[in-house]
């Protein structure tokens, strides 16, 4: 009896698994993330500091649903503009079969580590994620821990995939249109104390302008 029950178990979970849905987010050397036009570097052996992070966020319930970050993955260690995030990914709690709406998001490391909430923190004084998707540019939040030079940040466009089945291969989630293709990473400034300084007297004055009013 014992055996019986340890067999249905090991069956059950080995088609847990293999319902799980299957992608590919690894990018290729056609698909690039640059920055100022030049492929991302290749990750060196010991570095811990000044490599990229890039995460998969997926929203199961449409482009204007919620959108979590799935898996991180950093840099290549061996092609320049990759994340090296596998050839194959399974999706927990996501069925093959499902249709996802996703994007990539590329940091440098020191802006949050492998954490979207941190470099979200992290950004413009703190952001949602839907304004990390909107917003045309941005800047290191002031005064954000151990973060004291400008750092790298993009996020793909939007993409619609259908997540494959095994023993079918991973969806590629890089392609033409509705997948997404290769981006470019922008420069996030650290704000110099003088423009904090005049932002904060400056709004400080239409503070007392209104009430005078």
């Amino acid at each position: 009896m014992k055996k019986i029950l340890v067999a249905a178990m090991v069956t059950a979970l080995a088609l847990a698994s293999q319902a799980q849905g299957l992608v590919k987010w690894q990018n290729s050397g056609t698909q690039a993330i640059t920055t100022n036009g030049a492929n991302i570097h290749v990750r060196t052996t010991g570095d811990t500091t000044t490599y990229f992070v890039g995460a998969l966020l997926i929203s199961t319930t449409g482009a204007g649903g919620t959108y979590t970050p799935y898996f991180y993955a950093t840099n290549s260690s061996s092609l320049s503009g990759v994340i090296g995030a596998g050839a194959s990914t399974a999706l927990p709690s996501i069925a093959g079969g499902t249709t996802i709406d996703y994007r990539v998001a590329v940091w440098s490391y020191a802006l949050g580590g492998l954490d979207w909430s941190t470099v979200l923190a992290n950004l413009n004084g703190g952001i949602d994620t839907a304004t990390a998707f909107s917003a045309s540019s941005f800047f290191v939040t002031p005064n954000a821990p151990g973060i004291s030079t400008a750092q790298w940040f993009g996020v793909s466009a939007h993409g619609v995939a259908t997540a494959a089945t095994s023993p079918a291969p991973p969806t590629d989630l890089w392609g033409a249109n509705p997948l997404i293709q290769g981006f470019a990473l922008n420069l996030a400034p650290v704000p110099e104390p003088s423009t904090l300084t005049l932002a904060g007297l400056g709004a400080a004055a239409l503070l007392i302008f209104r009430r005078r009013k």
